[in-house]
């Protein structure tokens, strides 16, 4: 599978010469968690161009406005200090700041500028670099970190560090966000498989991880379209906490679609490249909306998929870009208006209904397949 999904090539050379990883998925009856055994964390390079946000989309931005609000009033972050892990472009940081007038502190590897930003009368602080000790002073009163934990090589070396950064004194409430386990197994949803995630938590194997780490779990359950993330509310334990034990029926429901999922994932993909085989004799022009990983995923994963010469996203960063492997050229909604296309494939269910307005906005007729 295509190990980088963030950072888009510039020629479609590179984009054939793009790296690949293997994925050998592993799980534990014991908690549920599954892992990439295969993985490789060396072949990851998160660095200054590197992007992948969401927030273009409205469905997601009501989602994350929804999301600020709950945080802000639930944890009373009015004149705070708050801490974001893996911020990427900084964009939930400044909501959380803007919402409540917080001073904000923001790390990732892959921001493009670092510095002071002013966001009202408070100031959020962006450092190009890992967690580390050094970031325990001065002490935050809010730590959050989305969509970031499932990529860690060692979830849990990664959790003890966020614990001794917040110490023993303070009683600091974090947010964590992660892909739902759960729903990719029930829904054989093989597109959400990125190379880059080491884990996949369901609820049980995330309040297992956040209990052998020393937090106390306040809430763990699914949230945005369907359930497809998980989100977890904690507080610093104090002391030592035995493992929370999976519930039964999670931990067997899951292993039952464990067990199932392989077989199926093939059936999928062969059901794919039949009905792309179909397209190509019918010489019927066809794109993919959606060049995020589950796009990526889905090109790549299909043989036959270079029939669908463009992919079509609305975050303007990744447009004129390449996907890697099947090297699609990613282009803007207006793209479509000339092209035409007969047929266009939406590599997330998420944002069907987002699609199908824009097309019929542009007034771009066509068949519409959902890549579910």
């Amino acid at each position: 599978m295509p190990v980088n999904v963030g950072a888009l090539c510039t020629t479609v050379d590179q984009a054939r010469a793009a790296a690949t990883g293997d994925l050998r998925l592993f799980f534990c009856e014991a908690c549920s968690y599954v892992w990439n055994g295969a993985h490789e964390a060396a072949k990851h390079d998160y660095a200054p161009g590197y992007e992948i946000s969401l927030h273009h989309s409205p469905v997601f931005q009501e989602f994350l406005a929804n999301l600020t609000q709950s945080l802000v009033e639930k944890y009373d972050l009015h004149g705070r200090s708050v801490l974001e892990i893996a911020c990427g472009t900084g964009h939930f940081l400044r909501m959380l700041c803007a919402a409540g007038g917080n001073r904000g502190t923001g790390i990732d590897p892959v921001l493009e500028h670092e510095g002071v930003e002013a966001v009202g009368t408070s100031e959020i602080t962006f450092h190009r670099d890992l967690l580390s000790e050094k970031y325990a002073e001065p002490p935050c009163d809010f730590i959050c970190c989305r969509q970031a934990l499932h990529v860690m090589s060692n979830p849990k070396e990664f959790m003890r560090l966020v614990r001794r950064i917040i110490g023993d004194a303070r009683r600091t409430p974090v947010y964590f966000e992660v892909v739902n386990a759960s729903k990719i197994f029930e829904t054989q949803n093989a597109w959400q498989l990125i190379y880059e995630y080491r884990s996949f938590f369901s609820a049980a194997s995330l309040s297992r991880l956040f209990s052998e780490c020393a937090f106390d779990v306040v809430d763990v359950s699914p949230c945005y379209e369907d359930g497809q993330y998980l989100q977890i509310e904690a507080l610093p334990a104090d002391g030592h906490h035995p493992p929370t034990a999976a519930p039964s029926e999670e931990l067997e429901a899951l292993r039952t679609h464990v067990v199932t999922f392989s077989r199926d994932v093939r059936q999928k993909i062969a059901d794919w490249e039949q009905r792309l085989t179909l397209i190509r004799q019918t010489d019927r022009r066809i794109v993919a909306w959606g060049a995020g990983g589950r796009g990526i995923n889905f090109l790549s994963l299909i043989k036959g998929s270079e029939c669908i010469r463009y992919i079509v996203d609305i975050n303007p960063t990744r447009q004129g870009l390449y996907v890697p492997r099947s090297a699609q050229k990613v282009v803007a909604p207006a793209f479509l208006q000339e092209y035409r296309p007969d047929i266009v494939v939406v590599t997330n269910p998420t944002y069907e209904r987002e699609v199908r307005a824009q097309l019929d906005e542009m007034r771009v007729g066509c068949d519409i397949l959902v890549a579910a």
